[in-house]
């Protein structure tokens, strides 16, 4: 038995509609009367809910955080960072900033390394997934071109001088101070 194409006819008469050529989607009919419609299919981008959190990290400093069911930071809070920022020539909008509880389980270190073009990161009372293997409270990491310091969380900070020292040298120490 021959394969053969059916007409154009059988599909208006079958379906009761205009046909339209579809570019570059298998052999097209032109031999129909109104087949000169033409239409192409355009690529709409969806986000990917693991890279969005990374989409606004341009500058060259990355903060950490770890504020679970908020995306807000306690006003107390950010008012001890800006104070921290100051001090080491920074301004608060001037940095970016992740807050880890939104990230996907998937996202690690890795993927916060290959998704920030940040040369600084400071991380603050994060889980240890978000940081590099091995990495402890008041220690640099110089990795994957970056330098990542590793400190307690703004809470803790603002209640314990001795750790509050210990970011301040590691600050010194990432930003040549």
């Amino acid at each position: 038995m021959e394969k053969t194409e059916p007409s154009f006819g059988f599909y208006e008469r079958f379906f009761n509609e205009g046909l339209y050529l579809i570019k570059g989607k298998g052999k097209p009919y032109v031999s129909a009367p109104n087949a000169g419609h033409a239409v192409s299919e355009t690529f709409v981008p969806y986000p990917d809910e693991n890279n969005s959190h990374f989409e606004e990290i341009t500058s060259g400093t990355l903060l950490m955080f770890r504020y679970p069911g908020t995306d807000e930071m306690p006003a107390g809070d950010k008012a001890f960072l800006v104070q921290i920022l100051k001090a080491v020539g920074l301004g608060f909008q001037a940095v970016s900033r992740i807050n880890t509880p939104g990230l996907g389980s998937g996202t690690d270190w890795e993927a916060i390394a290959a998704r920030s073009s940040s040369d600084f990161v400071i991380a603050f009372g994060v889980d240890k997934a978000f940081l590099p293997h091995g990495i402890e409270e008041g220690q640099i990491y110089n990795i994957n071109g970056k330098r990542v310091l590793a400190a307690a969380s703004l809470p803790e900070l603002i209640a314990n001088s001795l750790r509050k020292k210990l970011l301040w040298q590691g600050l010194k120490e990432i930003y040549g101070i």
